[in-house]
């Protein structure tokens, strides 16, 4: 079995999957600059939107959806720190 299928099934099944560090370290994809500086110009409009949306459903009353936009606004905010 090719380990593609490995993974695919473990996948299914829901099963850890374990991988050498080392074979990780090789087989990783690194991000340009570019790429990355894409990804934060997304993860910003994807801000202002949320923000946007924010604003809407305060004024709208609809507090359970405004609730629901703040976790995303604050999760999105936390992965942004992280970088």
């Amino acid at each position: 079995a090719r380990p593609s299928d490995a993974i695919a099934l473990a996948l299914r099944m829901r099963a850890p999957i374990f991988v050498d560090e080392e074979v990780m370290r090789k087989a990783a994809i690194q991000e340009t600059a570019e790429e990355e500086e894409d990804k934060q110009k997304k993860e910003l409009s994807r801000l202002e939107k949320l923000n946007l949306e924010l604003e809407r459903a305060v004024q709208e009353e609809r507090f359970e959806d405004a609730a629901r936009i703040r976790d995303e606004i604050r999760e999105l905010e936390k992965e942004a720190g992280e970088k």
